[in-house]
């Protein structure tokens, strides 16, 4: 039994012809090709996470102005050494005269005189 030449070329009228099916797949990326790019870029979740993190970062201006503001660590050793301390200020001061006990006895030597 033999195909009916119609349906035959009907048959084959609706296939797509090899010389486009051949220049229509070379138009198009190869899927690795593809793969192995998109592999190589970055995800835009984890970029906008970054660029969120990095807003909060301060400014370099920012932070160079801010900190030139601030005293120098070599400054303060420095200047604190050069003060008295807390303690010993404290216990000479308890061995000084109250001044109004000294004014009191001032008074009491003048009238004895």
């Amino acid at each position: 039994m033999k195909a009916n030449t119609t349906d035959l070329t009907n048959g084959l009228a609706s296939k797509a012809n090899t010389a486009d099916v051949t220049a229509g797949l070379a138009s198009k990326a190869d899927q690795t090709a593809v793969t192995a790019g998109l592999a190589l870029k970055a995800d835009q979740s984890a970029l906008n996470t970054a660029t969120d993190a990095i807003a909060l970062k301060a400014n370099t201006t920012d932070l160079t102005n801010g900190l030139a503001s601030k005293a120098n660590t070599v400054d303060v050793t420095a200047g604190l050494a050069s003060k008295a301390d807390q303690t010993a200020v404290t216990a000479g001061l308890a061995l000084k005269a109250d001044q109004s006990a000294l004014n009191t006895a001032t008074d009491a030597i003048a009238l004895k005189a």
